[in-house]
């Protein structure tokens, strides 16, 4: 029962934070999410479904404070992404 209060209490708060469906379309596309899943990232990323293949979908949530400078990344390198969801509390 202490744990589960535990828990509770240290509940993290995802207002604002995003869910972002990204398409891998080649190698260059998959090679950069791996290497985002794989490594210390700039961002606050958290991977719902991990890059695996050319084409797979890619779940990932984003802290609010990088969601703008990681799509501006994703659109840089030409990356196919949704926000599938704007606010992970709602």
């Amino acid at each position: 029962m202490l744990n589960r209060q535990y828990d509770e209490n240290v509940k993290r708060n995802y207002r604002d934070y995003k869910l972002i469906r990204i398409t891998p379309r080649n190698e260059e596309n998959l090679d950069y999410l791996k290497d985002l899943f794989r490594s210390q990232s700039p961002y606050e990323l958290d991977f719902w479904q991990p890059p695996t293949h050319i084409g797979g979908l890619v779940d990932v949530t984003v802290a609010p404070e990088d969601a703008d400078i990681f799509v501006k990344d994703l659109d840089s390198k030409q990356l196919d992404y949704l926000v599938a969801i704007n606010d992970l509390e709602q």
